[in-house]
């Protein structure tokens, strides 16, 4: 459980609602081809980040808040990545494999359809 100030909050709040109305305008459309966006809110510090873990504070670079909201009166749940600068490039190239091995199950996957 995480206490934040409320200029935090309210930080965290404006990038949860930016993906929110990224998304909103494609919820209804209709295609004929599947459309899934998603977004990864990243927060960059400049400063150090630690976690708790096993009632001990460790440095870490990357780390992930879960962070609870609404959005046109519904609860929402979203995670936020929060990344030093020192990590931010472990970070790029872990989500750029990330990437890569999800186009290539989709690729496997539509060939097995075929």
């Amino acid at each position: 459980m995480a206490l934040h100030p409320d200029n935090i909050h309210d930080g965290l709040l404006k990038i949860t609602q930016y993906c929110e109305e990224n998304i909103k305008p494609w919820e209804n459309e209709e295609t004929t081809f599947l459309r899934h966006f998603l977004y990864l809110p990243v927060l960059l510090i400049n400063e150090d980040l630690y976690e708790l873990k096993e009632n001990q504070l460790q440095k870490v670079d990357i780390s992930i808040l879960t962070f609870n909201y609404f959005f046109e009166e519904e609860t929402k749940m979203a995670y936020i990545f929060v990344v030093t600068k020192q990590g931010f490039d472990t970070f790029i190239k872990k989500m750029l494999e990330i990437e890569d091995e999800v186009e290539k199950d989709m690729i496997k996957t539509k060939m097995g359809c075929l």
